[in-house]
């Protein structure tokens, strides 16, 4: 579930801090069955526009191409920082 629509929103670090963190990506495993909602979170997040990372976890290593394959389905909308 979606708490916040922007970074300023969301964000604990003082307002100097330029990194963001996001994590929980696939909402601990509970879009686990449901592609839709997985790349509904993906997309929120890489088009935030303020997030410089991501941490995700795999029980499965398939589970880590499927990630790499959801990410270039979303592409961001915006150009990032990080290269």
């Amino acid at each position: 579930m979606r708490t916040a629509t922007s970074c300023s929103a969301t964000s604990a670090a003082p307002s100097n801090t330029p990194m963001k963190v996001e994590i929980k990506l696939v909402g601990e495993g509970k879009y686990r069955h449901s592609d839709a909602l997985r790349n509904e979170s993906l997309d929120f997040v890489l088009n935030l526009g303020c997030v410089s990372a991501v941490v995700v976890g795999f029980e499965k290593k398939w589970e880590i191409d499927d990630f790499a394959a959801r990410v270039e389905l979303v592409k961001p909308k915006q150009k990032s920082a990080v290269a």
